[in-house]
């Protein structure tokens, strides 16, 4: 059986908080590649439950909602004006 990987990259932004944010087409699409006879495998960067986050800062609160981990980045040259810090939202690679 062929496998196909689906991936829900992480948000670069100045701000991101997970307002029940799932990767909805995404899994519409998977279930046409199983549909089809494939395996598919979602690689969801943005899964404030992964098990390699600790449980406490970013698990499970009321309605599912709640911040994402995130690291500093640079800000883009375009947005060196924004004051505010630009981070990436979601689990390490």
């Amino acid at each position: 059986m062929p496998r196909v990987l689906f991936v829900n990259p992480w948000a670069s932004d100045f701000s991101a908080f997970d307002l029940w944010a799932r990767p909805l087409g995404l899994l519409y699409l998977a279930g046409v590649a199983r549909q089809m006879g494939c395996e598919p495998i979602l690689l969801d960067c943005t899964d404030r439950n992964h098990p390699s986050l600790d449980p406490r800062p970013y698990g499970p609160r009321s309605f599912s909602c709640g911040k994402y981990p995130a690291v500093e980045l640079p800000k883009p040259a375009a947005l060196r004006w924004v004051p505010r810090k630009f981070k990436r939202y979601g689990i390490s690679v």
